[in-house]
């Protein structure tokens, strides 16, 4: 029996839509093969960087990178087979958070198969000045500091999951919990302006208003390597700079919009009450005669006279002596501001999450 022309495209035109149509159903809900189980995801830790990251909800992207090691234990030697700086993320919209995407991968078969499991945050991109390694030993990140705050990242990292065996892991129904920590050091001033040697009119307040506020660092490293299995830093010198050194102005922009005032014999972190303000460097050593790093101030004095003085003071002073190689911690310094001059003062260091957690630790009573 002899079919039409018209009937011939019609069946080809169906049996297409079926084709595709599959194919489609497929991309979008694979079936696991030999009924394997997916890798969840789960993302934890106590965070906390107001403008960045303050909660573990908050973190919209992760890199991945995952290690099935057979009966072995990880060594570091492995090349990424169960993901290779995946990218998982999710949107938060009207307070809403979507549930995470990120390509498939799928637990062994055999219970007794090692999986090692790494991540980080925010995910690298094409114009970030963050970089992943995954081709030699553990995974690490090499991260350049921006100069201006605003444009910092609070870098993250998790404890890394090691061996893990059991595809219900953390009794979390086959997820990898990525418990993340804060990879960079935290620096925080606050200002303590003295008292000069005049007594102000009656009613009025004696008071400083800092105009401008900045780092300038002649040697300190910039960039820096982090070993996510060791969690430490390590340098890469600068290869325009025979020495490895790069000399850098860490700016503190939000200042300038809106100038803090500040009474004397009061003491007020930069930026006023906001907490967030710090800014974030790779952990190092600074030592006064070999990093040449100096902290600037410019702020204009009204010693509620009353002729007040317009003049705009410009104080430079050196940086101390001081150790900042612990990653995840917050160090605090007390910039004492007179006419006469000014100097730095070490006031205390405290892991990021219990400094934020506890306001005794925040708060710092007046000269």
């Amino acid at each position: 029996m002899m079919m039409d022309r018209k009937t011939i495209y019609l069946g080809l035109f169906l049996l297409a839509t079926v084709l595709f149509g599959c194919d489609k159903e497929q991309a979008e809900e694979p079936t696991p093969p030999d009924n394997l189980r997916k890798i969840g995801l789960h993302v934890g830790g106590d965070l906390t960087k107001a403008e960045v990251t303050t909660a573990a909800d908050q973190i919209l992207s992760l890199g991945i990178i995952g290690y099935s090691t057979g009966t072995d234990d990880y060594d570091g030697t492995t090349a990424p087979n169960l993901f290779d700086n995946a990218h998982a993320e999710r949107t938060n919209e009207n307070d809403v958070l979507s549930s995470w995407s990120y390509p498939i991968a799928y637990w062994p078969a055999n219970p007794e198969i090692k999986n090692t499991f790494f991540a980080y945050s925010p995910y690298q991109d094409e114009d970030s000045m963050l970089y992943v390694l995954t081709d030699e030993g553990s995974p690490k990140l090499i991260y350049s500091v921006p100069e201006t705050m605003s444009e910092q990242i609070d870098l993250l990292y998790s404890e890394y999951n090691a061996d893990v065996k059991n595809i219900n892991f953390d009794k979390n129904d086959g997820s990898v919990k990525y418990n993340m920590k804060h990879a960079l050091l935290w620096l925080r001033f606050m200002i303590a302006p003295m008292k000069e040697n005049k007594e102000p009119e009656e009613g009025k307040v004696e008071s400083y208003t800092v105009t401008e506020f900045n780092m300038t660092a002649g040697r300190i490293i910039n960039t820096g390597q982090f070993d996510m299995a060791t969690a430490t830093w390590s340098n890469i010198p600068d290869l325009n700079d025979d020495d490895g050194y790069e000399g850098v102005d860490y700016e503190f922009d939000y200042l300038w919009d809106t100038p803090l005032i500040v009474e004397a014999d009061s003491l007020e972190p930069m930026g006023g009450r906001d907490y967030s303000h710090c800014l974030m460097i790779i952990p190092q050593n600074i030592v006064l005669n070999e990093n040449f790093t100096a902290v600037n101030v410019a702020f204009i004095h009204d010693d509620a006279s009353s002729t007040p003085s317009n003049t705009e003071h410009y104080i430079t002073m050196p940086f101390p002596d001081v150790k900042l190689n612990k990653p995840g911690y917050v160090m605090t310094f007390i910039v004492k501001l007179s006419i006469s001059g000014a100097w730095i003062e070490f006031r205390d260091s405290n892991p990021i999450e219990e400094w934020l957690k506890d306001p005794t630790l925040r708060e710092v009573e007046a000269f």
